[in-house]
């Protein structure tokens, strides 16, 4: 049968027997559940016996493409990977969350659907080092002797984008480097070079099947349903994403040199603001955007003079690197750099990095510790030994490898509660951004405490009111009323007037119901594979229901009302929920961070002085504010709000009855 905006086939891959089959892709369950992420959970429901070790071979990793990567709608080359990650989620019992890492692509995304395939999944262990090549329809389990342990993730990427090129140019690379190899919980995998999927641990679980890499390149193309009603929406929001104030316009000086609230700092940059300039030489964007989010920067001057590092320098590299107190934004480059070629997540890298040294400096541990190595805040070739023996996992290193509730019960200090030096943690891992030192706003800390893999998603309500000169000068969107994000959240995230009502009133909103919201409409935008953001058009053009369900609609030929495509991105988050509670995920397991709930009452000393938890509006934040957001939101989502599960009734909503087996032994 002829495919519409989906390939058409699931590959599927055992790398024990070597095995490789091809299946049809049901219709039936690409409208129920769209595509991407939601196929992907689907999947792993069958797939994944409950209880199943992270790093067994039992463990399946299922690679998505979202349905609009490969066409030419913005920003849409989102690709995801689905699996139970190997970080420990509980101090109490041995579960593991399973969750989905998704991320764009210059290449990767597009070039696995125009193979042919909407999903991959793999599964077994490979007797040795091997990577995955798909081409078209020829698929093979190879040999990666020359590249494991030989190669880094860019000395990888590059071989295998270029032994596989053809007509339609590079191949495509999902790449682990030695973190990965070695078993490292703060490991990933890279895509195409710049982009990273799989935080927390997924590289870990590539290594553990001896898979380096998957390679895809693919010359079939992917047809629409209705080309000239599909080219007219995407023509309108092209034109519309180039005549805003953002475009081509950079970022500005205060979100390059420092976090600020209402234009005060609280951190701020120990480099000139110029850092940002003076490095880049070149800018990277995904395939199908028309903006460039990350870029590769030089180090122009000092010890490391000549070197380079690609992707985001300065929201990663720089900002979170000034705890560690480097003193030349030479360093700081060159210590992400290492951290990226070797596939590690940088920012648990960054604060682990911090953590070990400042408990050095504390006196918990000693040289006996460290195999003799002395540890200095600041002392860039300190951090540079201390990373090698995290990654061979020698003294210490041994105990980082195994993340943070190992390294926390080896020095006798939590990091989950050192209010001084810890990080703030969520299910056995830390939060991506720590609101303590940024400006956000409820609704970005609710986010990184409901789901399982924490991001924010309502740009609107994520960063406090007030205006910021910088940022009004390039984002007018941030120059918000009450008023106007309540309009978005009816006009572009798919809410009904009645939602609106339950969520807003005159003088406030309510934190923990538009969450729900918003994540209901993420579920469609990685489903469907689009980037929220679009690149330094920071008001987020393709967060849109309206246009993604006609967008949708004239790819797949699959008419749906964005009502109708919201109420999928819904069913999605209720399979991620069902995938967990089946392994024992719920409850207190979805506390607010220990850290998070003392800052309420203990301040972060910063440049501008005492900072403590805030609201939208400015005014502190209580304990009991953050465990009521809780309660609201799960309520808004009609789950059981001391369990916090789907319910039954939920569920039947939904049209996922077939799975009330799952929660019944739970509620009441």
């Amino acid at each position: 049968m002829d495919y519409y905006g989906y390939a058409g086939k699931i590959l599927y891959v055992d790398l024990t027997s070597g095995s490789i089959e091809k299946q049809q892709l049901d219709t039936e369950l690409a409208q129920k559940f769209l595509g991407g992420w939601g196929i992907n959970y689907r999947l792993e429901y069958d797939l994944l016996k409950p209880g199943t070790d992270p790093l067994s071979p039992d463990n399946p990793i299922i690679i998505g493409v979202g349905v609009l990567c490969g066409t030419l709608a913005p920003a849409s080359s989102k690709s995801m990977t689905t699996m139970k990650l190997p970080i420990c989620a509980s101090k109490r019992e041995k579960k593991y969350i399973v969750a989905t890492a998704v991320s764009g692509s210059r290449r990767f995304g597009a070039m696995i659907k125009n193979a042919g395939y909407d999903h991959i999944v793999i599964t077994g262990r490979a007797k040795k080092p091997s990577y995955l090549k798909i081409v078209d329809d020829d698929v093979e389990i190879c040999d990666a002797s020359d590249l494991w342990g030989r190669k880094d993730v860019y000395e990888t990427s590059d071989e295998l984008a270029n032994r596989y090129g053809g007509k339609t140019g590079k191949a495509g690379t999902w790449v682990i480097g030695k973190a990965g190899e070695n078993l490292v919980m703060a490991s990933l995998g890279f895509v195409d070079r710049t982009n990273t999927m799989g935080r927390w641990g997924a590289g870990a679980v590539l290594g553990s099947k001896n898979l380096k890499a998957v390679v895809a390149l693919g010359t079939k193309g992917v047809k629409v349903a209705d080309p000239k009603r599909f080219m007219t929406l995407v023509d309108r929001k092209r034109q519309e994403i180039m005549s805003h104030p953002a475009y081509h316009t950079g970022l500005p000086e205060a979100l390059r040199t420092s976090f600020s609230i209402g234009g005060t700092p609280l951190v701020k940059s120990p480099y000139p603001p110029e850092v940002f300039d003076i490095t880049r030489y070149a800018s990277i964007a995904c395939m199908s955007c028309i903006e460039c989010c990350k870029g590769s920067h030089q180090i122009k001057e000092g010890r490391f003079a000549g070197d380079t590092l690609h992707g985001f320098f300065i929201t990663i590299g720089e900002i979170r690197a000034t705890r560690l107190r480097l003193p030349h934004y030479g360093d700081v480059m060159k210590l992400v750099d290492l951290m990226q070629r070797a596939g590690m997540c940088m920012f648990t890298g960054l604060r682990m990095l911090n953590f070990v040294t400042r408990l050095y400096e504390r006196g918990v541990i000693s040289t006996k510790d460290t195999g003799g190595l002395a540890l200095r805040t600041g002392d860039i070739d300190s951090y540079i030994r201390l990373l090698e023996k995290w990654l061979n996992r020698e003294d210490m290193g041994e105990y980082m490898a195994q993340g943070w509730l190992a390294l926390s019960e080896r020095v006798g200090v939590d990091a989950a509660i050192d209010f001084e030096d810890g990080v703030p943690m969520v299910r056995g891992s830390e939060v991506l951004h720590d609101v303590r030192w940024g400006t956000y706003s409820p609704a970005y800390m609710l986010a990184q405490v409901v789901r399982p893999k924490p991001l924010q998603v309502h740009q609107d309500s994520s960063f406090p009111a007030g205006e910021d000169v910088h940022r009004d000068t390039y984002w007018p969107e941030y120059k918000r009323s009450l008023n106007d994000v309540r309009r978005d959240l009816v006009e572009k995230t798919g809410a009904s007037e009645n939602d609106a009502e339950r969520i807003f009133t005159a003088e406030d909103f309510n934190v923990g119901r538009l969450e729900k919201h918003s994540e209901d409409a993420l579920g469609v935008y990685n489903s469907l594979g689009t980037c929220m953001s679009g690149g330094h058009c920071d008001w987020e053009p393709m967060r849109d229901i309206p246009l993604l369900a006609e967008l949708y609609s004239a790819a797949t030929g699959f008419e749906v009302t964005p009502r109708e495509l919201k109420k999928r991105g819904e069913r999605v988050w209720n399979m991620e929920a069902l995938l967990n509670v089946r392994e024992g995920i719920m409850g207190e397991d979805y506390d607010p961070p220990t850290l998070w709930l003392e800052h309420t009452e203990k301040p972060i000393q910063v440049d501008a002085g005492d900072y403590y938890a805030i609201d939208w509006f400015g005014r502190r934040v209580t304990k009991n504010d953050m465990y009521q957001w809780l309660d609201d939101y799960y309520a808004e989502r009609g789950w059981d709000t001391r369990k916090r599960i789907p319910t039954r009734e939920k569920l039947s909503e939904l049209g996922l009855e077939e799975f009330i087996e799952v929660v019944k032994p739970y509620l009441p």
